[in-house]
């Protein structure tokens, strides 16, 4: 059915279109950004005009070889828009001065160029004849123009009294012929047609201004992330150097205090045993018991330099209860209160994907234990036949993500690019006073990492 109501509105609201540019806030950098694309539109339609009145010219003879009043007219039309239109051309393409503000100056001549098209019509014929539907073609000229609609208005009005002016002005007798007022109604119809087309334009040039800033903002926020994002890898990069040399540290002076000194025990204890035999085998026993518990000894450390570089656990036993084992120890040596749940069968994971959420889950628990000072810890691992879903709540004191920096944001930097390399999706959630959660899915596919 016919909206009766939308149809009384539609006149209003048309009008409203066309009224509307830019607001008090754009309208200096409208200006500024619509003055290249003016200049540009004046060069190419004032040096056109001029190469196609050349060319027309050179019909004349055919076409009014047999009338030489014709050919004069026209011949004083040609010469006059030849140098008006020369002079726009000239005046945006080699002075500065007169291309920074085009239209003060080059609208006047385009007024010149209407009157010379009245002048040109009235010395063919009158208002009856049809020569006057000629000056059509001045209602038009101001379309492309980027002007506010009391400009245009303003403008438009001179340039039809300009045609007016040259046309009566020439034979002021046409002026009381019975056509006239009737041929004027129908170059009025064309002026206000000419308006209209003009401000549709206008309101096409300020979407395009529109849109074309939205598009500089975009640009300029997407720079901004975007360097701040490199600004953080590279901040990532130089602390995973650091840690690298600072484990490489930890693991040679464990091999030096630990190691290193049960193996020198060891041999001393060997080359008192083999003093002892060559003395009184004997008495070798107690050198051999001690022996045995300096080899134990040793292994135990060895085990524990193992498990400190890679869970042995995570290789033998997989994912789940090597997160398992990792809670449980959160649990008793940590001071907090730590939990792990295992919903579902989980599928089969590559050791890089479980090396990735063992190493997710290590570090939100150090972040919740050493930032967060959180009481109470919950781990909780998914397994769908998609891939893994893997949560790491705390009840700690919370942030704002976007206000982190310093250890604890490459920490965050570092799951993230971490979960990124396997083709998973991070994501975090906390607020001050409200603790955090991390979540992690792990389904096979690249997506998109974001912090919340």
């Amino acid at each position: 059915m016919i909206n009766l109501a939308s149809l009384r509105t539609l006149p209003a609201r048309s009008l409203a279109y066309l009224l509307m540019g830019p607001t008090a806030e754009e309208s200096a950098d409208f200006d500024q950004w619509v003055t290249p694309g003016l200049v540009r539109s004046l060069q190419i339609t004032a040096s056109a005009n001029v190469l196609l009145v050349a060319a027309w010219w050179a019909l004349d003879p055919l076409l009014f070889g047999h009338d030489a009043h014709i050919r004069r007219q026209y011949a004083v039309l040609r010469v006059g828009t030849m140098l008006l239109q020369s002079a726009i051309a000239a005046g945006v393409t080699l002075l500065p001065p007169l291309r920074r503000r085009p239209l003060p100056w080059a609208v006047p001549l385009l007024w010149a160029n209407a009157a010379l098209i009245g002048w040109f019509v009235a010395g063919l014929g009158g208002p009856g004849t049809p020569w006057f539907h000629f000056v059509y073609v001045a209602a038009f000229y101001a379309i492309p123009a980027p002007l506010r609609v009391g400009a245009r208005l303003a403008v438009t009005a001179v340039g039809a009294a300009c045609v007016v002016a040259g046309y009566v002005g020439a034979h002021p007798a046409y002026a009381r012929e019975p056509f006239f007022l009737v041929s004027l109604s129908y170059f009025m119809w064309a002026v206000i047609t000419g308006t209209v087309l003009g401000q549709m334009s206008f309101r096409h040039t300020v979407e395009s201004f529109r849109a074309a800033r939205a598009l500089e903002c975009f640009n300029a926020t997407l720079e901004e992330k975007v360097t701040a994002q490199t600004a953080a890898l590279q901040a990532l990069a130089s602390h995973l150097d650091r840690a690298r040399e600072a484990e490489r540290a930890h693991i040679a002076r464990e091999l030096h205090d630990e190691l290193g000194q049960e193996l020198t025990a060891l041999r001393y204890a060997v080359s008192l045993a083999q003093r002892r035999w060559e003395r009184d085998p004997a008495s070798l026993s107690p050198s051999l018991a001690q022996l045995a518990a300096l080899v134990n000894r040793t292994a135990d450390t060895t085990r524990v330099l193992v498990r400190e570089l890679r869970p042995r656990l995570l290789l033998e036993m997989g994912l789940g209860p090597a997160l398992e084992w990792l809670v449980a120890r959160a649990d008793a040596h940590e001071g907090v209160e730590a939990r792990f749940g295992l919903d579902g069968a989980l599928p089969e994971v590559d050791s890089e994907v479980a090396a990735t959420a063992f190493r997710v889950v290590q570090e939100a628990l150090t972040n919740a234990m050493r930032h967060a000072e959180a009481a109470r810890v919950t781990v909780r691992l998914r397994g769908s036949p998609e891939g893994l879903s893997l949560s790491v709540t705390d009840d700690g004191r919370g942030f704002d993500p976007s206000t982190l920096r310093g250890q604890a944001g490459l920490g965050l930097v570092g799951m993230r690019e971490r979960v990124r390399a396997v083709g998973g999706t991070f994501s975090l959630t906390s607020a001050p006073g409200e603790g955090t959660t991390v979540q992690v899915e792990l389904r096979g596919a690249a997506c998109a990492t974001e912090v919340r």
